[in-house]
């Protein structure tokens, strides 16, 4: 069961999107701000001061390409409480005429509750702005006292645990969070689109103000870095322990409503934990797998490569018996034999899991049989993995350690203190450690120059409270380290109890959001995080950098002497990833790959 330990990674952030929030004249009762950035490390908590994050301005101003999610978000403030209050959103419209009306999606950021024995880095208990939904009523926060800790609160679900399609309204007391997301249509035009937000109090007047987004005139290539993540799911139809719907128990409805999540924020290729069966005379039934393909293909996930975390291929910490030899080789050359009918590419079996030392040694021979066989071998991993079995690792997982001194000095500190001073945490924490440290640069170049690839995970954990850290982190940050990949663990994390088990009452409202990274609800789509967002934006970083080196690479040939070519590289090779402003990083790499395609003849 993973995580053994909790790992938080983070950057020191200082980042603007192109967001001018919004106020028009509320009068006396409340007024509105810009949370500007919208993906940053700053909680915005319901009372206290707000963080420098809280901006005034005229306009929401966005710019995106065909088919993007553009995220951006304002706070209410209340001088007196506000009843009723409902968020209308008109149709953008632009040089393509009207959006649909679900092209824009508004929610609000809701308190979920982390008790301190799930191992959050704060020693009491502690309540995290971070699910986004449109009804905030459906899940609370109430008290669940015990003489060990008399002040213990719980999440309760009232009803079913689902969220409605709309927003619904909302009471302000104080502040209430908003999150605004756009979705731009494959086909929409080049051009400036515009709407108008309205912020509607029962018993006040309301406020409007104007969303405008840019479509740029260039379509958004795929990332160079491939997405993967660990999804610890069992489909339910095919897999139960005696019937007792467990947490990794999910239903076809569910898994194919996070499946299409997961692609909508940028994951291609989410490892899988279903396993084929043998069959009484050594044959392998591959139909629970053939299950899991069908639904991610029918909503257009189709990579090249599966990561198999239960297989037929046997590895074991010691020498294996010439009959489990045999037997794992059969049932590994009958895997690639059934991907291979379905049009996979490769499949990698992967390996014990957070092996080192004398286990990771002992399993050399596992591997080496899983090779004769002709599979390849994954594994999640520390830094001691090269050394030990790097020549038989085709796509080690590097654990990513580096951020032990914020995990042992957050643990001291006071929930309050904690949320208020996230950023100074981040910035204990930079990915830019792995830059420098020998021990990295030895395993990530030594993987290079055998001709694989190399994933990170624990980079950070899911669901801490960092959304700036996830998109440096899971973005451009990738891209400067030198990591392939990403399998970060975990889209919803494993919950058991003494028994191997754990009760359905509890799993369905205490999930463990310090390690997943999306909230899973009893039939429909997932909750979206705030840190599941900043992942999407570090993504879609990626997508941009992968796009401008394109247009790098196309122009190179035509216009060998044209300066911009020669300043673009000079400008990628300077730009600070850990520490810069991400949204001005991404308009810069807009403006290179327009001035780049723009090249050449021109009517």
């Amino acid at each position: 069961m993973k995580p053994k330990h909790l790992h938080l990674v983070a950057a020191n952030v200082s980042i603007s999107i192109v967001v001018l929030c919004a106020a028009g004249s509320p009068g006396a009762d409340y007024t509105v701000r810009v949370v500007n950035p919208a993906v940053t490390n700053w909680m915005i908590l319901p009372d206290g001061p707000l963080p420098p994050v809280c901006k005034p301005a005229v306009d929401i101003e966005l710019s995106a390409c065909r088919g993007e999610y553009e995220p951006a978000s304002f706070v209410v403030i209340a001088t007196q409480p506000l009843e009723q209050v409902g968020i209308e959103v008109g149709p953008l419209t632009g040089p393509g005429g009207q959006w649909p009306t679900h092209a824009v999606d508004v929610r609000v950021v809701k308190d979920y509750y982390w008790p301190r024995d799930w191992g959050i880095v704060t020693s009491p208990g502690i309540a995290v702005p971070s699910l986004l939904v449109h009804d905030e009523r459906f899940l609370t926060i109430e008290p669940d006292p015990s003489d060990e800790e008399p002040g213990r609160l719980k999440n309760v679900a009232v009803g079913e645990l689902a969220d409605t399609e709309e927003l619904q309204p909302v009471e302000i007391s104080q502040r209430k969070q908003f999150w605004v997301t756009v979705h731009v249509p494959e086909d929409a035009r080049p051009g400036s689109y515009t709407t108008t937000l309205r912020v509607v109090p029962q018993n006040a007047a309301p406020t409007e103000f104007t969303l405008r987004l840019q479509v740029h005139p260039f379509e958004l290539l795929a990332p160079m870095l491939e997405y993967s993540i660990y999804y610890p799911a069992n489909l339910y139809r095919s897999y139960s322990r005696q019937n007792r719907l467990s947490f990794s128990d999910i239903t076809v409805q569910q898994a194919v409503a996070e499946f299409k999540n997961m692609l909508d924020h940028g994951v291609t290729n989410p490892n899988i934990y279903a396993e084929p069966t043998r069959g009484p005379h050594g044959t392998i039934d591959f139909s629970r797998l053939d299950h899991v393909l069908d639904l991610r293909e029918s909503i257009g996930m189709r990579p090249k490569s599966l990561y198999l975390i239960r297989s037929p291929a046997i590895f074991s910490d010691r020498q294996l018996t010439v009959e489990e030899r045999l037997r794992s080789q059969h049932g590994v050359a009958a895997t690639l034999q059934w991907a291979t009918s379905r049009g996979y590419e490769e499949v990698f079996f992967m390996a014990g899991d957070e092996y080192s030392g004398d286990r990771l040694r002992g399993e050399r021979d596992s591997m080496v049989a899983v090779h004769e066989a002709g599979g390849k071998v994954g594994a999640s991993c520390f830094l001691d993995f090269f050394d030990l079995a790097g020549d038989l690792i085709d796509r080690p997982v590097l654990l990513n350690t580096a951020p032990d001194v914020l995990f042992e000095r957050a643990r001291s500190m006071q929930p309050r203190e904690f949320l208020e001073q996230l950023p100074e945490l981040a910035s204990l924490a930079s990915f830019e450690t792995m830059l420098s440290a020998p021990n990295y640069r030895k395993a990530i170049d030594g993987v290079h120059r055998q001709g694989k690839k190399i994933f990170v995970y624990m980079n950070p954990t899911g669901g801490v409270p960092f959304p700036d850290l996830h998109r440096r982190n899971q973005g451009l940050g990738l891209w400067r380290v030198g990591f392939d990949g990403t399998m970060n663990w975990a889209y919803t994390h494993i919950t058991y109890g003494p028994d191997g088990t754990h009760p359905r009452a509890t799993v369905r409202e205490e999930q463990n959001m310090s390690l997943g990274i999306v909230f899973r609800t009893d039939s429909g789509p997932p909750l979206d995080t705030l840190a599941w967002e900043g992942f999407r934006e570090g993504v879609d970083d990626v997508r941009y950098l992968t796009t401008l080196y394109a247009a790098l690479r196309d122009a190179a040939g035509r216009f060998r002497d044209e300066p911009l070519i020669a300043k673009t590289h000079q400008w990628l090779s300077t730009i600070d990833v850990a520490h810069g402003n991400l949204d001005a990083i991404r308009r810069e790499m807009t403006r290179r790959i327009i001035a780049l395609q723009d090249l050449g003849y021109q009517e």
